[in-house]
């Protein structure tokens, strides 16, 4: 059976959406937090969802309160011991170094971008 897309399910539904508040699915790109402030959770909500590259099990987004759910429900699961994932692939480390630079971590910034275009 093949992987059904957004795109799909969203045909499939046509016109029978129940739009619930936003408290249940909130949405954090956490690659604005270099480019803006917008688009991050300003007020409490039930569900986070993280959309784009970045994600909270990367070690380039330990520097965000955004992530702090995650980390607390890591530490309380069977695999609190294992290590967040380190970049793998070109777009991993391009986003690593934007995320570190953004945070000071220049040299780190720097090394991942030399990743990234020995990768290119």
């Amino acid at each position: 059976m093949g992987v059904i897309t957004q795109d799909a399910i969203n045909a499939a539904t046509c016109g029978t959406v129940l739009f619930i508040n936003n408290i249940y699915n909130y949405i954090i790109d956490l690659n604005y937090k270099y480019k803006c402030n917008r688009n991050l959770p300003h007020k409490k909500a039930a569900l986070f969802h993280f959309v784009g590259l970045t994600k909270p099990w990367h070690t380039w987004s330990i520097f965000y309160e955004e992530c702090s759910p995650f980390k607390v429900a890591k530490l309380s699961s069977p695999w609190r011991d294992e290590p967040l994932i380190s970049p793998r692939t070109k777009n991993n480390y391009k986003y690593a170094a934007k995320h570190l630079r953004f945070n000071g971590l220049y040299l780190k910034s720097i090394i991942n971008y030399l990743q990234y275009k020995v990768m290119s």
